[in-house]
């Protein structure tokens, strides 16, 4: 490629001449104007050279590529991989005049380079004056030393913006180099003055996590960073130091603070790129929940991106983040890429590739490779610190950005989506006129992030014509305006609130709540981390539980599971209107695409399971507090109303009893005689042969809901029996209760006792007395087969013995963290033991269940826990998280105090379970 590379420089180099030897000479004369250090004059011609080399390259090579095909055909040569002669036949005809040629037949590509050239010149042209400008000023602020010598300016990587310019490095002997950034570095001067003359972390070894930083307005210049490597003994230190840093400009609302972004020199952090540590915003009044949870997501730490999380950022899905996995991430993809090169088959082809991208901001000495898991308490520590001191110091910094002047980025759309769009217009065929060219930016349409669609449009002409001169568009706003300007363009008001207010906004929202919600949303970070790390190591339980979940747990005992409510209560989001409504961020699982984004996980499976817990803290919990667990319950039915009816079109399709609107129906309607909305589920479907799926996914879990509720129509369970009829036999893969035979069979039960039907209801209930089972949960394994033949033995009057089935279930792991959730772990189990002491009132369950509880909570303190999927230990949800297992240990304190409670788990009605309680015991459900 090097060779390549070289002629078509050359020849460009040729037909460019008088401008390029134009653009030397005079940046030659103005490096001259200084004499504070030397220089040979070659340095010019090099970085001259170096820039084109990108430039050409990039603009060029598939009209190599393209036209070398044409060339293979005309001599005829075969596309021989085993061969290069046709390829270095032309590779020795690249001249001023083949390029020429080019231009000719390609408009559009003629235009790119000449404006790439022209800019190049007018760069350099203009990044030496301003070097010899500023030249006494650099030495000053020991940027530069007097009397040295500069080696070379070389061109960083970096994307081409506003005229082709690129980030510069001015290197000189022995060992100093600045950085040459062609952009306003005032805002890199605010965050330095915040934290050298407002916070002063003295654990902070040099005040400030920006470099040394001269700013000239339209430009500027910073010391560079260079990685220094520290020992072992020092991560603590360096984690703690960077959570210090993520707390501050978390609170200020800075965004794209990636891995390439900071640099450890030591245990110290530079961040180096600055310029969106502002933003701006739309003005959302807070009476809808569904934008205020988005908000409070997006006004949260993760936004920094100091965090890792899995971003699509096209066609990337892999953690980014300053906190990384040491390990090699890999992605398949599908690319465009140059295949072949050198010989005469050299070609250009999409095809799936592995990209390995490692992340290392923190380097051990002898390049060993640092896990950042253990030290997610540093990081914690660093960050509440780092919280607290910015909320004592609010005022002040709200007084410093209240003038600010400075200029900041808005990044309209992902940078590598302008990329791919450019990619595709530099294909021949696409730059022959700008008709051909339209084609392809057709495809961009207008930013979503602009609301007026007049706006938007013209911030798209603005885009479409930096396009058009093959660079990256780059937009910025100052920090006291709502316009978008980038170069000459100015827009007219695209946001309500500037940069500058909205970081004060942000501050003086600060609370201690937000910060608990960071602290949870750390937690979902390191345990991405924690999941990639046990994929590529082959190690199942790695461990490194957050301290933020493993603190609160310590707390909790058999007795007192409000350490744990309190924290789901801390971490509701709720609407500052008349009648407020209440939400949560529940948590990501599984393999999405976005960390984080929970506001679309409202079911009962997930976040809307946690309205029975505080439905039951309204009638159980503290006497104190029981108005306000009655505000809350109130508070998260508007607001899980809100959710559903915003998302309606998401569980509309979803025919789920746990996930789907049904799950919905179950919530605000277990206590009715019928769910009709349910039962229009049933009868919109009896026509269309949909498979009764599972009890999780499908009809069989809704017919096992609907045979609970008393009123529920005789057509409607008639219409379920039937299709079970249909299905004979049912082959499932797993055996329990979600996705297996014997919810199959509890299915069946249910609908059987509710059409009378006591013959087939006694012979499944000893159909299942056979079934045995080894894993312990509850959707799973013992311990829904224990709630399953409880209820089944209530119904029919009978009296098995279950102590086997209950011991079974209770047994615990002797190695490894344990699950606690409801779905199949330790408060799955809980609940069945309880529901069998409930249907049974035999006392031995509930001694068993005391036991039970007891030995969990030991196990999860000593050996660690997960919720639901291993190595996450930050979901909110019912089924796989917090509330989920928060319920299970209220309800076992509300037994031992000789009360019987209603079971959402059974995923049946209040008055089924009266039924079901009703023989040795006074139940109030």
């Amino acid at each position: 490629m090097n060779l390549i590379v070289q002629k078509l420089v050359d020849a460009v180099e040729n037909v460019f001449s008088e401008e390029i030897s134009n653009a030397h000479d005079k940046a030659k004369k103005r490096l001259s104007r200084q004499n504070i250090v030397s220089y040979d004059e070659e340095i010019i011609t090099d970085v001259l050279r170096k820039l084109l080399e990108y430039h050409v390259w990039r603009l060029c090579q598939k009209t190599f590529v393209y036209e070398f095909h044409k060339y293979g055909r005309s001599l005829p040569l075969p596309a021989d991989l085993s061969s290069s002669e046709a390829f270095d036949l032309y590779v020795n005809l690249i001249d001023k005049n083949l390029i020429k040629k080019w231009f000719s037949q390609y408009d559009c590509l003629s235009k790119m380079v000449t404006q790439s050239v022209k800019n190049t010149c007018a760069y350099i042209e203009e990044a030496c004056g301003n070097f010899s400008q500023d030249i006494i000023l650099l030495c000053d602020h020991h940027l530069v030393d007097r009397g040295s010598k500069l080696q070379t300016i070389s061109p960083l990587d970096s994307d081409p913006h506003n005229g082709s310019k690129v980030v510069l490095c001015f290197e000189f002997e022995p060992s100093k180099k600045v950085i040459y950034k062609p952009r306003s570095l005032e805002l890199d001067i605010i965050i330095n003055s915040i934290f050298t003359d407002i916070l002063k972390f003295d654990a902070l070894p040099l005040m400030s996590p920006v470099a040394p930083t001269v700013n000239k307005g339209e430009y500027g210049w910073q010391g560079f960073v260079q990685q220094s490597p520290i020992e072992q003994t020092e991560a603590c230190e360096a984690y703690y130091n960077l959570g210090l840093c993520a707390a501050v400009f978390s609170c200020l609302g800075a965004t794209d603070l990636h891995d390439e972004n900071v640099i450890f020199k030591g245990t110290s952090p530079y961040f180096v790129d600055l310029e969106t540590s502002l933003r701006p915003a739309f003005y959302r009044p807070s009476n809808s929940l569904h934008e205020l949870m988005e908000d409070a997501l997006f006004s949260s730490v993760v936004a920094t991106s100091i965090l890792p999380a899995k971003l699509p950022t096209i066609p990337h899905q892999i953690l980014i983040g300053a906190i990384n996995t040491p390990y090699p991430q890999e992605t398949n993809e599908k690319i465009f890429t140059i295949k072949n090169l050198g010989t005469d088959a050299i070609d250009i082809a999409k095809e799936k590739i592995n990209i390995t991208r490692p992340s290392l901001p923190i380097k051990l000495v002898g390049d060993q490779l640092i896990d950042p898991l253990p030290f997610q308490p540093h990081f914690l520590d660093g960050y509440t610190e780092g919280y607290k001191k910015i909320v004592s110091k609010r005022k002040e910094v709200c007084s410093m950005l209240s003038d600010i002047q400075c200029l900041v980025r808005v990044i309209v759309r992902p940078t590598v989506q302008y990329a791919f769009i450019l990619d595709a217009c530099l294909f021949p065929e696409n730059l022959i006129d700008d008709t051909a060219i339209n084609q392809i930016l057709n495809y961009l349409k207008p930013s979503k992030l602009v609301r007026n669609a007049e706006i938007a449009n013209n911030i798209l002409m603005e885009e479409l014509s930096s396009i058009k001169n093959g660079d990256i568009p780059y937009f910025y706003i100052k920090a006291n305006d709502t316009c978008m300007c980038s170069g000459k363009f100015v827009s007219n008001s695209v946001f309500d609130i500037s940069p500058a207010n909205n970081a004060i906004n942000s501050l003086e929202k600060l609370s201690e709540e937000r910060l608990t919600l960071d602290k949870r949303l750390i937690a979902e970070s390191y345990s991405e981390i924690r999941i990639h790390e046990a994929k590529y190591t082959k190690v199942n339980d790695l461990g490194y539980q957050s301290p933020f979940f493993s603190r609160m747990l310590r707390q909790v005992t058999k007795d007192n599971p409000y350490p744990l409510i309190d924290l789901i209560q801390a971490l509701a989001i709720t609407t500052e209107t008349e009648k407020a409504e209440t939400g949560w961020l529940g948590g990501v699982y599984g393999d999405c695409a976005i960390s984080y984004d929970s506001t679309n996980f409202i079911s009962l499976h997930d976040t809307g399971g946690t309205l029975f817990l505080f439905e039951r803290l309204a009638e159980y919990g503290k006497a104190q507090n029981r108005d306000i667990y009655f505000k809350l319950f109130e508070q998260s039915k508007r607001g899980l109303t809100s959710l559903s009816d915003e998302l309606s079109t998401q569980f509309s399709q979803s025919i789920s009893v746990i996930s789907g609107a049904s799950s919905f129906d179950y919530i605000f309607n277990h206590k009715k005689g019928r769910l009709e909305k349910t039962e229009q589920v049933i009868a919109s479907i009896q026509s269309e042969n949909i498979p009764l799926g599972d009890v999780y996914m499908g009809p069989m879990g809704i017919g096992l809901l609907l045979a609970t509720f008393p009123d529920t129509s005789s057509n409607i369970l008639e219409i379920i029996d039937s299709m079970f009829s249909k299905a004979t036999a049912f082959e499932f893969s797993k055996y329990g209760i979600a996705h297996g035979n014997l919810g199959a069979i509890w299915a069946q039960f249910r609908l059987s006792y509710a059409l009378k039907n006591v013959e087939k209801s006694t012979g499944l209930f000893k159909e299942t007395m056979q079934y045995s089972s080894n894993p312990t949960g509850w959707c799973n394994g013992n311990a829904g087969l224990l709630m399953v033949l409880s209820e089944m033995a209530s119904i029919l009057n009978e009296k098995p013995n279950l102590y086997e089935v209950a011991n079974k279930a209770t047994l615990l792991p002797k190695t490894g963290p344990i699950d606690l959730s409801i779905c199949h772990g330790a408060a799955g189990v809980l609940q069945s033991l309880l529901f069998t002491y409930a249907t049974s009132g035999e006392q031995w369950y509930l001694s068993l269940a005391n036991q039970y509880w007891e030995n969990v909570l030991e196990l999860a303190n000593k050996n660690g826990f997960y919720t639901g999927e291993k190595n996450r230990d930050y979901l909110l949800g019912y089924f796989l998280g917090w509330s989920g297992v928060a319920e299970a240990a209220l309800l076992l304190q509300i037994f031992n105090s000789g009360n019987l409670s209603w079971f959402p788990l059974n995923l049946s009605s209040n008055a089924y379970q009266q039924m079901l309680f009703r023989r040795d015991n006074t139940c109030s459900v």
